[in-house]
């Protein structure tokens, strides 16, 4: 087992080597053993989809996946973990680690290899801290924990890194643990210069900097561009920013689209290329989507 400090601008974070009694290492592959029981029917039943930072259905949440050898950051990020022997162990006083901010959990795996099981260290997680007493009983006398002693971990984990996938279940405690948003501004900035023949050049740098400004707009864009401005019918884009009354100007320039908008604000030209407007099949009405799950396979 480890501990992880918080993570650095780059997604390290420097890693410690718990001392734990066997009694406790037996406890803790017990909560991977509940983990997989718990999840057992929904690895039947849930399809795996490629991480793109884009938020899901509460209802059909989709556990995503990072091809680490084709991702540089995340490489860089879990490099600390490196080989259990080569990892210093774990004291309070560490000043980078003293006060965890993530947890490791390191199994062999049947046959061969092995998993590491990670989650985020949450406040909720710790039971001292500010405004809480926690005491548990020594003979007849009540013992107040000192701060930091207590952790709870439970069946839950954010991520498993086996093989060279990093699978993942909860995506905005990943990012929290590698501070992997620290790469949603480059995939957001890729995203926009694919696009930015179709975007009015003087809107360009105003649309970058509220983008890389709004957390929501930024993940939307990083997630992906869904419309294909090269193809995409101006009539039918036409329809879309008059039904919904979008802030979005549309021209077309020597056969190509221009898309503008007004005030500074380009959250509706988010929308519109990330084909959020929508129209039900049954009652033939137009809504903005909030996420947008795939049909089929």
């Amino acid at each position: 087992m480890v501990f992880g400090s918080t993570p650095d601008d780059h997604g390290k974070a420097e890693f410690r080597d718990v001392p734990t009694r066997i009694e406790l290492r037996h406890d803790l592959i017990g909560l991977i053993s509940e983990w997989r029981r718990r999840t057992a029917h929904d690895t039947e039943v849930r399809r795996l989809r490629e991480y793109d930072s884009e938020p899901q259905p509460e209802d059909a949440q989709r556990t995503q996946f990072i091809d680490v050898t084709e991702d540089s950051y995340l490489r860089n990020a879990l490099q600390p973990l490196g080989e259990g022997a080569d990892i210093p162990a774990w004291t309070r006083s560490d000043k980078a680690v003293g006060k965890p901010w993530s947890f490791g959990i390191t199994v062999n795996l049947s046959g061969d290899g092995r998993a590491r099981f990670l989650g985020r260290i949450t406040k909720g997680q710790q039971l001292t801290g500010s405004g809480r007493v926690v005491a548990f009983l020594e003979g007849q006398r009540f013992q107040g924990l000192e701060e930091s002693h207590a952790i709870i971990l439970d069946p839950e984990f954010d991520c498993v890194l086996v093989d060279d996938y990093v699978l993942i279940f909860d995506s905005l405690k990943f990012e929290s643990m590698f501070a992997y948003s620290a790469t949603l501004a480059t995939l957001a900035t890729r995203t926009i210069d694919e696009v930015q023949d179709f975007i009015k050049p003087e809107l360009l740098d105003t649309l970058k900097q509220r983008v890389g400004a709004n957390r929501a707009l930024l993940r939307r864009v990083a997630g992906r561009i869904r419309v294909d401005l090269r193809t995409a019918d101006p009539v039918k884009i036409r329809r879309a920013i008059d039904t919904c009354h979008f802030n979005v100007s549309l021209d077309v320039e020597n056969g190509r689209v221009k898309l503008g908008f007004a005030n500074n604000d380009p959250g509706d030209l988010v929308k519109l290329l990330t084909d959020r407007a929508v129209d039900s099949m049954i009652s033939g009405r137009s809504y903005i989507a909030g996420t947008l799950e795939p049909v089929g396979p």
